[in-house]
């Protein structure tokens, strides 16, 4: 059965090279763009992940607190579900902050120390979204003794926005992608089937199975789509270490998505090469 596999695999690229080439090509180019569009999507998020992580929630406490209004302020700070750490800073620390930003010569008029006790807080992982940082913003505005909230809530919601047209364009467009090339697949196979239609009907008569028929254009499907995505990945990989980390910070595709995408390439020609032979090895039919 293998000799048979490989004897037949042989023959086509020998005879019907030209048709075999486009459905490589098919399947390569299809698997270059589903690759650059994982590393684009997988960077994004890596990127917002990285933002919310940095991202903290300041809280400035009313002027007039006594100790043990800023002791009770402090205490439900503390112990507000969601927060990771918790920094104090005190009026003077506020003014040198502000005096290391704007330089010595943008606060001399100001006098008195106007600025406010107030608090850096670091958000929990599972807090990170906009849902967790609006709880933990409500929270805080109706604690008593506390002036003013500020976190990035508009960047957040940009963030929100950028991944989500990324993810459902992405969706949209591989869906796409992927008739395209399962139709590109089924066409050549069914050229390919076409050529050896006279063998197969004899091949048939003589008592041959549909397996036994089918398993050289499977075969062929199989390894086209595994060679193609190989090819792709290689060359993805090249323009990510000589090309995109020159200009940008990135991360290459993880080992497992790594195998998964190989697999997806082989999945598809797997597919477009079924579908094809299913019809023709099993019957008779005038091309």
């Amino acid at each position: 059965m293998i000799a048979h596999l490989f004897r037949e695999t042989i023959w086509y690229l020998r005879n019907e090279f030209a048709t075999t080439l486009t459905s490589f090509l098919g399947l390569f180019l299809s698997q270059l763009v589903f690759g650059l569009y994982l590393l684009i999507l997988l960077n994004v998020w890596a990127l917002e992940e990285n933002l919310r992580s940095e991202m903290t929630i300041e809280v400035f406490l009313e002027v007039e607190l006594s100790q043990s209004e800023m002791e009770e302020v402090d205490r439900k700070i503390r112990n507000l579900p969601g927060i990771e750490s918790v920094t104090f800073h005190t009026k003077e620390e506020a003014l040198l902050s502000l005096k290391k930003q704007l330089g010595e010569a943008a606060i001399e008029g100001l006098g008195e120390n106007p600025l406010p006790a107030g608090y850096s807080l670091e958000v929990e992982e599972r807090f990170r979204d906009r849902e967790g940082f609006e709880a933990i913003f409500n929270h805080l505005t109706s604690t008593a003794g506390i002036d003013e909230v500020i976190y990035g809530r508009s960047l957040l919601e940009r963030l929100d926005k950028v991944k989500d047209l990324i993810l459902y364009a992405g969706i949209i467009f591989g869906v796409m992608t992927f008739l395209a090339v399962i139709m590109v697949v089924f066409s050549s196979s069914r050229l390919l089937v076409a050529s050896r239609i006279t063998v197969i009907e004899v091949m048939r008569l003589l008592g041959a199975t549909r397996f036994y028929l089918q398993a050289p254009y499977l075969f062929l499907g199989l390894f086209s789509g595994l060679l193609a995505s190989g090819f792709s990945l290689l060359l993805l990989h090249l323009l990510f270490t000589h090309i995109a980390r020159r200009y940008i910070t990135m991360d290459f595709l993880p080992t497992p998505l790594l195998w998964s995408y190989l697999l997806w390439g082989a999945l598809i020609g797997f597919l477009g090469a079924l579908l094809s032979s299913s019809r023709y090895v099993t019957h008779k039919v005038e091309f």
